[in-house]
């Protein structure tokens, strides 16, 4: 079995080789596959680390497209001093620490993106984080980074090339480990009744419907889900009441 420190020798003179968003990039992807063991080894039901941490590991990918300003990133998404604390405090176990350290240490190797800070520490570091979190990533988080080393060459990748995770392929390429934690979960289904105004066209209840789904799903978002879609709408009419004939 490699030890941590062979794991860390190993990556770190591959990972000092890599341009600066390839290196956020295998952070990332570390960060990801952790935060995705984390739901079934802290709880059976998703719990507030689960939803922030895949949350957070949301945004960083979003990040490497380039597709987030430095101001958004700084004001809105790269995790404060209080952030960081609650994160920690809310962790129990060490593997959910080392999750924690990991998904952190992919933030700042994110934010080294837009510093333009060349050192690979962060990068380094979420890797070794992820090997603590559970050693069995050992063989996927090495894969992972061979994929990006062949796309870095093949695509002549430099600093400023931006990525999407996707080229990467899936999580589990052959299929989740035998002993990994399950992480699948089924949709939940939210039912609401709104009573609308007599008379209301089928364009107003349109409206009103895409502006109540709008505001639930940026609400669902900002404590960490993955968003809320509209998969069905019934609007009952009213039968029109019978009208006797006057005699």
């Amino acid at each position: 079995m490699t030890s941590l420190d062979e794991f860390r020798a190993k990556l770190s003179g591959r990972i000092d080789d890599l341009p600066l968003v390839a290196r956020a990039a295998f952070a990332t992807r570390c960060a990801r596959r952790i935060a995705s063991l984390t739901p079934s080894i802290i709880a059976d039901e998703p719990t507030s680390l689960n939803i922030t941490l895949s949350h957070l590991v949301d945004r960083l990918e979003e990040a490497l497209t380039g597709h987030m300003s430095g101001d958004d990133w700084q004001n809105k998404f790269l995790p404060t001093p209080q952030v960081r604390k609650f994160f920690n405090d809310i962790a129990t176990t060490d593997q959910e620490k080392f999750a924690v350290n990991c998904v952190l240490h992919a933030a700042d190797a994110v934010d080294n993106i837009f510093r333009a800070t060349f050192d690979p520490t962060q990068a380094v570091e979420t890797g070794c984080a992820a090997y603590l979190a559970c050693s069995d990533s050992v063989d996927h988080i090495l894969r992972d980074l061979r994929s990006i080393e062949l796309l870095k060459d093949s695509e002549s990748w430099t600093d400023e090339t931006t990525v999407a995770i996707s080229v990467l392929g899936p999580l589990w390429p052959d299929g989740q480990p035998k002993d990994w934690p399950d992480t699948s979960s089924e949709d939940c289904e939210l039912v609401f009744e709104i009573d609308l105004p007599d008379g209301a066209t089928d364009q107003e209840v349109k409206r009103r419907l895409i502006k109540l789904s709008g505001e639930l799903d940026s609400l669902h978002r900002s404590y960490g889900g993955r968003g809320l879609r509209v998969v069905g709408l019934d609007v009952p009419r009213e039968a029109p009441a019978f009208q006797g004939v006057s005699s």
